[in-house]
């Protein structure tokens, strides 16, 4: 498990780098080594185990579509905002959301809806404490999504 880790960070930081030299195959495989140790040291004493086996990674396939819609309207917001005696404001509304169990599974899924729900521009989760619903900041309105298990 370790040097699948490794093989992979050093391999994404050789990616992002742009060029193959003896000084950044060198830092990469440091680098590398060091944070799949890291990685494997943060799972040993999180508070919550996760397990991503039950994770529909097919919700997460409307993401570039969401990701543009929403691009879209902030765009169309913030340019409505400079005309005189406008401007954007934002809202606060709830997102109908599953808590689920505590388990590894149902931990991982809420974790990445929190992401999933965060990683566009239009809005961000603001808590996950509140029970039944996540408050989502949004700077242009949209309905809630229909899915109470994976709100992407």
């Amino acid at each position: 498990m370790m040097l699948w880790r490794w093989a992979l960070l050093s391999g994404a930081y050789l990616l992002m780098a742009g060029q193959v030299q003896g000084a950044e195959i060198v830092v990469a495989v440091v680098g590398g080594g060091a944070a799949a140790w890291f990685s494997l040291a943060l799972r040993r004493c999180a508070p919550k185990a996760f397990s991503f086996r039950a994770v529909r990674w097919r919700a997460f396939a409307g993401l570039p579509a969401t990701l543009a819609r929403e691009t879209a309207s902030v765009a169309a917001a913030l340019l409505g905002s400079l005309s005189p005696g406008s401007r954007a404001r934002g809202s606060v509304g709830g997102q109908p959301f599953e808590q689920g169990a505590d388990m590894p599974e149902e931990n991982a899924r809420r974790a990445l809806s929190v992401l999933g729900l965060s990683l566009a521009p239009n809005g961000f989760v603001l808590d996950e404490a509140a029970p039944g619903a996540l408050p989502l900041h949004r700077l242009s309105p949209q309905p809630a999504a229909p899915d109470r298990r994976w709100p992407l």
